[in-house]
C-alpha cells in the first residue's frame, strides 16, 4: 500500500519467543512496545517522509487492555485430517505430524523443541531417548481433544488460539448392531467389520485391529470340576496377582437389565494415574459369560459404556 506509514504488528509472548524475537527482530525504522503479559506491539515507519509524525504516534502509543486475546490464527497454518473431520491452525514456524509412538495422536512443535530426525516430531536436547512425546501441545483423534501437555505451560496463549480456530466438519457415525453367538449390541460404524475368530473355549470378536475387543468365554476349574462363577472370574480377571495393571470396577446395567461390572484400568507401574483401558464383565449362563475391552488411546471411555450399555442376551 502506497500510502502507508505505520505499520502495526501485535504479538503474543508465546509467539514472540517461538519466533526468536525477544531482543528484537532487527527491523529499520521499528519500536518495540510490550504490554503487561509480556505481548508485543511492533511498530514501524513504512515512510521515512513521516518521521516526525511517526515519532509521536510512538509516543502516544499506550495498551489500553493488557488482558486482550492476541489473535494470530488468521496467519497461521492449517492442519487438516480428512479422515477424522476437523482442522485447525497453528504457528507457522510449528511443525504437526503423527506421533510414531502413539499413532492417534497428532503433535504440535515450536522450532526450539524440533528433532534433528526427519523421521520424529519432537524432542528434547537432554532427553532424546523419548523423544516423540515431548510436544507441549498435541490433539487426541480418539478423544477428539486438543490438549496442552506438561511441556507446553508456556505456550498458554497459543494454546487458546488453536482451540479457538478447531473446526470439526464430519458428522458422527452412525450405530451398527453386532448380533451372533447369543449376544447382541451396536457399536460405531468406524470400528468396521468384526472379525470373528472360534476357539474350543472361546469366542473372539475383534474390531479394528483390536481397538474394541469381545470375548465370549468360560473358566473351568480342574481342581473343583466345576465351571467357575461370574463372581469368581471378574475377581481373578481384576484382582489377580499376576496382574499388572489397577482395576477400578463398578456395578454396570445393561439392555433389558442385564447386570455386569465394568470401569477402566491404569498400569501399576505408571508415574501418572492415567487410564490404560476400559473392560465390561457380564454374565451369560451359568457357564460362560462375555468380556468387553478396549485400550484408551484408541476408544472413549463414553463410547465403550454407550456400547456396553446396548449388550442384551438373544437366546
Amino acid at each position: 500500500m502506497k500510502d502507508l506509514v505505520v505499520s502495526f504488528d501485535l504479538y503474543s509472548k508465546d509467539v514472540v519467543k517461538s519466533f526468536g524475537w525477544e531482543n528484537g527482530r532487527n527491523i529499520p525504522n521499528q519500536t518495540t512496545i510490550k504490554n503487561a503479559n509480556g505481548d508485543v506491539m511492533y511498530l514501524t515507519l513504512e515512510n521515512e517522509n513521516y518521521k516526525d509524525f511517526y515519532s509521536s504516534v510512538v509516543s502516544s502509543f499506550k495498551f489500553t487492555n493488557s488482558s486482550t486475546t492476541i489473535g494470530q490464527a488468521a496467519n497461521w497454518k492449517t492442519y487438516k485430517n480428512d479422515e477424522y473431520g476437523f482442522e485447525i491452525k497453528y504457528p507457522s514456524n510449528w511443525k504437526a505430524g503423527i506421533s510414531l509412538l502413539f499413532p492417534n495422536v497428532i503433535l504440535f512443535c515450536p522450532p526450539e523443541l524440533l528433532s534433528t530426525d526427519p523421521d520424529v516430531i519432537c524432542t528434547l536436547k537432554q532427553n532424546v531417548g523419548h523423544a516423540d512425546t515431548k510436544a507441549p501441545i498435541i490433539f487426541s483423534l480418539i478423544q477428539n481433544k486438543l490438549q496442552l501437555t506438561n511441556e507446553g505451560e508456556q505456550y498458554g496463549s497459543i494454546f487458546k488460539e488453536m482451540q479457538n480456530s478447531f473446526k470439526s466438519f464430519k458428522q458422527d457415525s452412525e450405530l451398527k448392531t453386532y448380533k451372533n453367538f447369543g449376544i447382541e449390541f451396536q457399536y460405531p460404524e468406524t470400528l468396521g467389520v468384526p472379525q470373528e475368530i472360534v476357539l474350543a473355549r472361546a469366542t473372539n470378536i475383534l474390531f479394528d485391529n483390536n481397538k474394541l475387543s469381545v470375548i465370549i468365554t468360560s473358566q473351568y476349574n480342574n481342581e473343583t470340576g466345576k465351571f467357575d462363577t461370574f463372581e469368581q472370574v471378574v475377581d481373578r480377571y481384576t484382582n489377580g496377582d499376576n496382574s499388572k495393571f489397577i482395576h477400578t470396577i463398578k456395578d454396570f446395567s445393561a439392555k433389558d437389565g442385564l447386570k455386569g461390572k465394568a470401569g477402566p484400568y491404569r498400569d501399576k507401574t505408571a508415574s501418572v494415574e492415567t487410564k490404560a483401558g476400559f473392560e465390561a464383565y457380564f454374565p451369560i449362563n451359568n457357564e460362560s459369560f462375555v468380556i468387553f475391552s478396549a485400550d484408551y488411546n484408541y476408544l472413549l471411555e463414553e463410547t465403550f459404556n454407550q456400547i456396553i450399555s446396548t449388550l442384551k442376551l438373544t437366546k
